[in-house]
């Protein structure tokens, strides 16, 4: 198994359509098969143009991440080796990071695509960017083995590389009553910032759903090996 993120460009000039089309199947496959985990939903999302999907991979503030089944390359960091595993190999797993988004950015990212209304996210001054984490999903036949563990630290070293190690907070919401997810979470050493009600319309809910709001503090003088690795 191999943790990687998405390429945003190839270095030869190749288009990103394939993974693309990839990232679009595995997104679409965990909203059919975990409608209850998510808040968006496979009706809307296999609706999207194709500019939509373009975005979702290739913007600016969007870092997607992936397990995939077979052995990482021999020499890390080898592109061409990384994209022929994404090609070929089976996804296992996948998760969103934005960002880094600097206070005020932050304020209007976690009101608009994470409904987190309560301040007290983004009340340390000594926070300098934030991070959402968004979709995680793992496919039934890979749970059970830490994966989930593995793509959230690798996120958290990801956060850190991209700000220069200055302190960063990753914050997520996932549902109150979905133990595993937030014992997942919890081994990555997130924390319970504060918990809201909700109207939910997901399938197979109820008309009001409790969120747990989690964060985990990285970089500055902390120590990288604390906060990224399991």
């Amino acid at each position: 198994m191999a943790v990687y993120s998405l390429p945003k460009t190839f270095a030869s000039g190749e288009k990103l359509d394939p993974i693309i089309e990839r990232y679009k199947a595995f997104r679409l496959l965990s909203l059919k098969q975990s409608p209850e985990s998510f808040s968006s939903s496979y009706e809307r999302e296999i609706a999207f143009p194709d500019e939509t999907w373009i975005k979702r991979v290739s913007g600016p503030l969007s870092t997607n991440i992936v397990a995939v089944a077979g052995r990482p390359p021999e020499s890390e960091g080898n592109k061409d080796q990384e994209r022929d595993l994404l090609l070929k190999e089976e996804w296992l797993a996948s998760l969103t990071l934005q960002g880094p988004f600097d206070k005020e950015a932050a304020v209007t990212m976690f009101k608009s695509h994470m409904w987190i209304e309560s301040p007290s996210i983004i009340m340390d001054d000594d926070i300098e960017f934030y991070f959402g984490l968004y979709g995680m999903y793992v496919a039934p036949t890979a749970r059970g083995a830490g994966l989930g563990v593995s793509l959230v630290e690798y996120a958290k070293k990801k956060a850190w590389e991209m700000v220069g190690g200055k302190k960063t907070r990753v914050v997520l919401v996932v549902d109150f009553d979905n133990i595993g997810a937030r014992r997942t979470y919890e081994k990555a050493q997130f924390v319970l910032n504060h918990d809201y009600w909700f109207d939910d319309t997901r399938c197979g809910r109820s008309e009001r759903t409790q969120s747990a709001v989690l964060r985990v503090d990285i970089g500055g003088t902390d120590n990288l090996r604390k906060d990224t690795t399991s």
